[in-house]
């Protein structure tokens, strides 16, 4: 961790704003990183995928963190530079948990959505700015601004809840037919790899999604969830996985998903080639809670 915190420039006030250099810095891509939430670690996971596999690659980091994880703090809420920050970046990547943001923020990044820029989401992106009547600090207070339906309206599909831990490990299945599509070339896993964390319940999902990964709970042989998808909307791109755990990080196969989902994000959108209409044609998402076809086996 000193090594990658070395590589940091680090810039204090109620939050961290940290920028990576690539080799190229005028001409690279520049991926923000937007981080409010404490239960899986992406705080730290984070800045270490960018300096690793990002920097390497010629991209430009630059990452945002809430200035408190306590949520009866002010600062739970609080990012700085946002709004500067988006005006300068290619690609935001979201790792916020019911986190809120001022007005002039929120406008900032709806602005960002109207303009069809790329969004990555890792796992708490499915609630990244949704309320919820739970405690202190999970209902937004003078100008702080929710946004409910973020995970429909960016990532389409609609977060319920997630698996206990006693539903028993988180296994993953790769449908062999997106093994070609850039997001997942080079990556074979076995049948149902198991990861840890629980299993996230992702709903009613867009019917122009295109399924990476699905998984199940050990303990439920029936219910298959997606659990990494793409999502392209007349030319705008997003993709979503609920993985993102700490342990996910150490997976190689887990930081070459993200890299290509980085990579795919940041291509100019062209027309669906001849392989994804087969792809198409021959894989449909399942259906919300069902086992998917006999091919993901």
């Amino acid at each position: 961790m000193k090594s990658v915190m070395r590589r940091l420039m680090l810039v204090y006030g109620f939050g961290l704003v940290a920028a990576l250099h690539g080799t190229a810095l005028n001409a690279a891509p520049t991926v923000l990183f937007l981080m409010g939430e404490h239960e899986y670690g992406t705080t730290e996971s984070l800045p270490t995928f960018a300096a690793e596999q990002l920097t390497p690659r010629g991209y430009h980091a630059e990452i945002i963190v809430a200035a408190a994880n306590d949520r009866s703090s002010p600062g739970c809420h609080v990012f700085p530079n946002l709004e500067s920050a988006l005006a300068r970046a290619d690609l935001l990547v979201v790792s916020t948990r019911r986190r809120f943001l001022t007005t002039a923020q929120m406008g900032a990044l709806r602005d960002w959505v109207d303009q069809k820029k790329p969004i990555l989401g890792i796992r708490t992106a499915s609630h990244a700015f949704g309320a919820r009547s739970k405690g202190e600090g999970y209902v937004p207070q003078g100008d702080q601004v929710s946004w409910n339906d973020f995970d429909r309206d960016v990532f389409g599909a609609h977060y319920q809840g997630h698996s206990r831990n006693s539903d028993g490990q988180t296994l993953i299945i790769q449908p062999r037919e997106t093994r070609s599509f850039p997001v997942m070339q080079g990556i074979r896993l076995p049948d149902q790899t198991p990861v840890s964390a629980s299993l996230y319940y992702m709903r009613q999902l867009d019917d122009r999604a295109r399924i990476l990964l699905t998984g199940k709970s050990a303990d439920d042989e029936l219910s298959f969830e997606p659990v990494s998808w793409t999502l392209e909307r007349d030319g705008w791109r997003t993709f979503y996985t609920s993985l993102g755990d700490r342990a996910h990080f150490d997976l190689p196969w887990f930081n070459a998903h993200l890299t290509g989902a980085i990579e795919w994000l940041l291509e100019p959108s062209t027309a669906p080639s001849e392989e994804a209409e087969l792809l198409e044609k021959e894989y449909e998402a399942p259906g919300e809670g069902l086992a998917p076809a006999d091919s993901l086996a």
